[in-house]
């Protein structure tokens, strides 16, 4: 049985912040150094979010044409014009 999304989304969200507070402790950085890292890293997860958004529509544009070349296939197969 899967997880509801909001379950993942919640624990996913509890164990980047434990990972965060465990290395907030450990380096001693100040907030101030450690907002400009957390602000690189949150950019680098927005452009992986971009490529995987791309990927899909790309995916989902071929789906269609490869659908709509193998109806026309058919059609043709048929007599159909």
């Amino acid at each position: 049985m899967n997880e509801p999304l909001i379950v993942i989304i919640e624990k996913t969200k509890a164990k980047i912040n434990t990972a965060v507070n465990k290395i907030i402790c450990e380096s001693g950085l100040p907030a101030y150094l450690l907002d400009g890292i957390l602000m690189g890293i949150v950019a680098d997860v927005k452009d992986q979010k971009n490529v995987e958004m791309m990927q899909a529509v790309i995916s989902q544009d071929n789906s269609e044409l490869k659908d709509k070349t193998s109806n026309e296939k058919e059609g043709e197969e048929y007599g159909e014009h």
